[in-house]
């Protein structure tokens, strides 16, 4: 047995340990009264034990009740065990104290004394960690709003099937979300790019070098396709890896790309594309061939294969200057320029219009007018020598 001085130390070490405890805690009588609280509570509570003493829990603690609990659920708890002698644990509620609303959960027990039953009321202060769930929960909406409202179609790809689109994917594919769902994604392919897009997704899944975007076709029901270009990153959806792919609709661009092309090859004026080239101090020195078409091969007789690439300055031997400054000006003004000009090396009159369709780079529409010149020349010189016999 121990003895009586070890009865008080074992005292009072249990009461520095109730009173020193991080989490609150509190001895109610039968009738759910305060007989004393730790340091934890009474900060709390902004009480001390003499304050505290003699009031309800439901005084100090006002839980707010709610269609499922009309009732204080603490004082319901604390019945609970009364009545039963068996703990309750893990009880959430939010509480009143004084002006502050406090997110707390309680556990309940009863304490095996002579006479008048106790109770023990123990209480953690959740409201940071209920605070954040709460901006969880809303950050996890906003970003599900913005997925599920995006432009682009959004697809989770798990092990070859599909566990996630949004409705810009339903446009996309021209399918109902249930219809997407669970599908392999080989079925949403063309064929013909399907081979291609399957080795570029197994060498990302297995961690090697491979384009993280790029275009090709998806099958759009009940017929057809739709171009989309492919932006792809490795995630992990429910613990296990996945592929997150964003999809951008691109059929009109597409269209339009080959719309151009067709005009590029088929027009019938000569259309060349250059690039501006600086000195070190930002002078212009010389322009270089990025592309032309036909029509400019068969007026200039320079071939595509033999200039594109090349600085004009190696191709047209003794080119004017005033090519360069024209061509110069509309570049650094982004205002077009339509002239008439004769070229040396070709010996070939032009009318040109001169346009800068990005930055750094002009395009030139031109006609060869050598023949008008000459007849004009003509023309000039007969009306010269007419003037000159009447004289």
């Amino acid at each position: 047995k121990l003895s009586e001085d070890a009865r008080e130390r074992e005292r009072i070490e249990l009461a520095a340990i109730y009173d020193q405890a991080p989490v609150m805690l509190c001895v109610l009588d039968s009738e759910r009264h305060f007989l004393y609280a730790n340091r934890a509570f009474a900060e709390m509570a902004g009480q001390d034990n003499d304050e505290l003493r003699g009031q309800s829990v439901c005084e100090v603690l006002y839980c707010a009740s709610d269609s499922n609990h009309p009732h204080c659920l603490i004082c319901e708890a604390l019945k609970e065990t009364l009545r039963t002698g068996d703990a309750q644990r893990d009880i959430e509620f939010q509480a009143m104290v004084g002006s502050r609303s406090l997110h707390l959960l309680a556990s309940t027990a009863l304490i095996p004394a002579a006479g008048a039953p106790r109770l023990l009321l123990c209480l953690s202060d959740v409201t940071a960690a209920e605070s954040s769930r709460h901006a969880l929960s809303r950050s996890e909406e906003k970003y599900r709003a913005l997925i599920e409202n995006a432009g682009q179609a959004v697809l989770v790809v798990q092990a070859g099937i599909v566990q996630f689109v949004n409705a810009a994917a339903e446009t996309l594919m021209g399918e109902s979300r249930q219809a997407l769902l669970q599908r392999p994604v080989t079925d949403l392919i063309h064929p013909d790019d399907l081979q291609m897009v399957l080795e570029r997704h197994q060498a990302r899944s297995a961690g090697l070098a491979a384009l993280p975007s790029y275009t090709f076709r998806v099958l759009r029901a009940p017929e057809g396709f739709r171009w989309a270009h492919l932006d792809a990153v490795q995630i992990e959806w429910n613990g296990q890896p996945a592929t997150l792919s964003f999809l951008s609709d691109i059929t009109h661009q597409v269209q339009l790309e080959s719309d151009y092309a067709t005009l590029f090859y088929s027009m019938q004026e000569g259309f060349a594309v250059h690039e501006l080239i600086l000195d070190s101090q930002g002078r212009p020195i010389d322009y270089r061939f990025i592309a032309v078409n036909p029509a400019f091969e068969q007026m200039t007789g320079l071939e595509a294969g033999q200039i594109v690439g090349r600085n004009a300055t190696e191709v047209l031997l003794g080119l004017e200057p005033h090519w360069l400054a024209t061509y110069a000006e509309v570049v650094q003004t982004g205002v077009p320029a339509r002239f008439e000009n004769h070229t040396a090396p070709l010996d070939k009159w032009f009318e040109v219009y001169a346009y800068r369709p990005r930055e750094g780079q002009f395009a030139c529409v031109i006609e060869d007018i050598t023949e008008r010149k000459q007849l004009q020349e003509a023309l000039v010189f007969l009306v010269e020598c007419g003037y000159t016999a009447s004289g």
